[in-house]
């Protein structure tokens, strides 16, 4: 049970300068193992007690031990992911974009996703 626990406790110390916080390292722990929330009592008084050697080690520290004990916590993301995905046969200058029909009536702050990725895709295209 302690080493997820510090496994997660460092994790969030490391995100946070050196510092760990309960509530996000308790919502890692039962994320890895969600029979543990039978007994939140243990689990709580656990966690406070890494979370307080944790805390109490520095930054640098923690990032030793996290580097040392999970290296897979720093694996590189994939950078090619962001942006737009391509359209399949698109031709710059003639995509047109368009929203479907909307049951709600009126355009609402509930479309914004919609008319901002449909904007993104026009500017990139060169569309209307």
């Amino acid at each position: 049970m302690k080493d997820i626990i510090l496994k997660w406790a460092l994790k969030n110390a490391y995100e946070h300068e050196g510092k760990a916080q309960a509530g996000s390292v308790i919502n890692g722990v039962i994320g890895e193992k969600p029979e543990w929330k039978a007994d939140m009592r243990t689990l709580g008084k656990e966690v406070a007690a890494v979370i307080k050697e944790v805390n109490a080690m520095g930054a640098e520290a923690v990032e030793a031990k996290l580097r040392k004990s999970w290296p897979e916590s720093f694996e590189k993301r994939d950078e090619e992911r962001r942006g737009l995905p391509e359209l399949p046969n698109a031709t710059p200058g003639k995509v047109v974009m368009r929203m479907a029909p909307n049951p709600d009536g009126a355009v609402h702050i509930g479309n914004s996703r919609q008319i901002l990725l449909n904007w993104f895709y026009v500017r990139k295209y060169k569309g209307k």
